[in-house]
């Protein structure tokens, strides 16, 4: 439930950067705090009109019910929810000829590394996988603290009659097509700010299995907190936009572990500082 509230995964950065400054006992500039809202998303990214009326629908039923939330319920979700549940992590390091190679295949298919990574890694499914990413929303390029994330999906079922560039590529248009069009790139930051806030948090209760209403569990299982989740989450943060050197002080590897979250069964987390890229998968056991 905490998911976004300090920050997105760019955030953990300038954190990172703050910390390694203070520990180098040098001056810490004050780190501005700023989230994007519906206000801040570009004309171009506004939610079309029906899901204005489908989101309007749902809030006046959620408000008939009148359910409101305090910290102590709050507190027995994740309570109880970590009593049953538990999480793994797997990290692996790339750098050398290794992190060259990886780099290369993606080069020579004509893809980012993200396509690469994703067409790879889904070559030996034979199902048509639902995948989620994660994409940093700041417009104007700016360093502050806060959630300025937003995301994507795309559906693919690898074709295992073609070549892996051509699977690499056919992956690549399907994220550009929803990247280069605001009304996929900001459709989840403005559908989920029309939600009521209580509504949005009654999503996650029901996840942990605290609570339940009508409303809360049919909006729960058409947004995926429910059975229909995605099977790959991915958040790449690409290169570290910060320094690494601090004085004595010097950063030789960042692992970003993405929480897990109730709409995705497989978590993964990339990023690169200097010549190493560490790759972490976060899953529920």
């Amino acid at each position: 439930m905490m998911h976004h509230l300090g920050g997105d995964g760019k955030s953990l950065m300038y954190f990172i950067e703050t910390f390694m400054k203070c520990l180098d006992k040098k001056r810490c500039e004050f780190v501005p705090f700023r989230n994007i809202t519906s206000d801040d998303l570009p004309s171009s990214g506004k939610i079309p009109f029906f899901y204005d009326l489908l989101t309007g629908s749902w809030n006046r039923k959620w408000r008939s019910e009148k359910h409101v939330f305090d910290y102590e319920l709050m507190d027995r979700a994740y309570v109880d929810f970590w009593k049953d549940n538990k999480t793994k992590t797997v990290i692996k390091k790339y750098e050398g000829n290794d992190l060259k190679g990886l780099l290369n295949s993606a080069k020579r298919a004509g893809v980012s590394f993200t396509s690469y990574f994703i067409t790879d890694m889904i070559k030996d499914d034979p199902d048509k996988l639902d995948i989620g990413l994660a994409v940093d929303g700041r417009i104007d390029g700016n360093r502050c603290m806060g959630n300025q994330a937003t995301g994507i999906s795309i559906n693919y079922r690898y074709d295992s009659n073609r070549s892996i560039e051509h699977n690499c590529r056919a992956v690549h248009k399907r994220m550009r097509k929803k990247l280069d069009d605001d009304r996929y790139r900001y459709f989840v930051l403005g559908f989920m700010s029309k939600l009521d806030s209580t509504l949005k948090d009654a999503l996650n209760l029901e996840h942990a299995g605290v609570f339940t209403s009508p409303v809360s569990a049919r909006v729960a299982d058409i947004l995926g907190y429910g059975d229909k989740v995605k099977d790959i989450s991915i958040t790449n943060l690409t290169r570290a936009d910060i320094g690494l050197s601090y004085g004595d002080y010097r950063i030789r590897q960042i692992a970003f572990i993405p929480p897990v979250v109730s709409y995705a069964k497989n978590v993964f987390g990339i990023v690169t500082a200097g010549d190493v890229m560490t790759l972490t998968r976060h899953y529920f056991e």
